[in-house]
């Protein structure tokens, strides 16, 4: 796998967002530096699972972005560097989803990892056909863990960001390699993000696009959505979504909905305990199955039994 080695500096904020675009591609800037003074540099190293940007902001300027294929845990190492809709932190901070920041003279040390190579890695752990990702905060889950990440970012960072004169030594791939697995264990350790078994098999390969209204279905698929919904969070038309999903996945937006509902209203199933007073019914429409039957035929489809057998245990 080809390494990333990208270097940048530049008093030109335009020519500092062109930069920008290729690491974070739908950044934009919310507030253009005013006067003179700017300059920015970017360093980045790694490949196209993991990158360390190094960055450096020399004046104010406000940013936003949609982190969709991935998420950033930012080290503000110098300066001030503020997620505008978490506010300030005070250690390393996991970034994702919409995202606006206010810099002023920052300097920065970024790790980027793409959702696809977390859901390979927690499939695998999961013994999953694929995993999907989920976030619940921005902080570290404990000093401790925060301390565990950051020597797991030295360890990683030190094969690659450098010239990549030790690329040539004929381990050094494989070094990487699990250099970057014991990064993504280790975000996965320190943050607050699950992981949960999927419904899609392969999400790692397919389209961009197809894969941000798979994780919209799954990251809570008991919420009320239409098609339009979901093809508006993949940036596509309706029509463009059914024929991406019929492509790729050959089924439907809808029908991979119902199919993620049957899915978490069967994980309730198996945890419920009727003696509490827990129904089928009860789970099903918490699930958006208004209709009793339907939803019996449906699951019974699925996994080969009544939702009742389920549950009971």
């Amino acid at each position: 796998m080809a390494l990333i080695h990208a270097r940048f500096d530049t008093s030109d904020p335009d020519q500092a967002l062109a930069a920008l675009r290729t690491v974070y591609p739908t950044v934009r800037v919310q507030d253009v530096p005013a006067g003179g003074g700017f300059r920015f540099t970017q360093h980045v190293d790694g490949d196209q699972d993991v990158t360390f940007a190094r960055i450096r902001f020399g004046s104010v300027m406000d940013l936003a972005s949609d982190l969709t294929d991935g998420f950033s845990i930012v080290h503000t190492l110098e300066g001030r560097y503020d997620n505008v809709d978490t506010g300030p932190s005070a250690g390393p901070s996991l970034w994702h989803g919409a995202v606006r920041s206010h810099s002023e003279d920052s300097r920065l040390l970024v790790v980027n990892v793409t959702t696809a190579a977390v859901e390979r890695l927690a499939a695998e752990h999961l013994g999953a056909e694929t995993a999907v990702v989920r976030f619940h905060g921005t902080a570290p889950v404990s000093a401790a863990a925060a301390a565990l990440w950051s020597s797991v970012v030295d360890f990683a960072a030190s094969g690659v960001m450098d010239d990549g004169e030790d690329e040539l030594s004929g381990g050094f791939d494989l070094v990487r390699q699990q250099a970057f697995r014991a990064l993504i264990g280790a975000a996965l350790h320190a943050f607050p993000i699950e992981v949960v078994a999927g419904t899609v098999r392969g999400t790692g390969s397919l389209p961009s696009s197809v894969r941000r209204a798979v994780r919209f279905i799954e990251d809570d698929p008991g919420r009320p959505m239409s098609v339009a919904d979901i093809a508006a969070e993949a940036r596509m038309s309706v029509r463009g979504l059914q024929l991406a999903f019929r492509r790729h996945l050959d089924t439907t937006p809808l029908d991979h909905l119902r199919r993620a509902r049957l899915a978490a209203a069967h994980e309730e199933l198996e945890a419920a305990d009727p003696g509490t007073g827990a129904t089928v019914t009860e789970i099903a429409g918490r699930w958006g199955f208004g209709n009793a039957g339907r939803f019996s035929r449906a699951y019974r489809e699925e996994y080969g039994r009544s939702p009742g057998e389920t549950l009971r245990h």
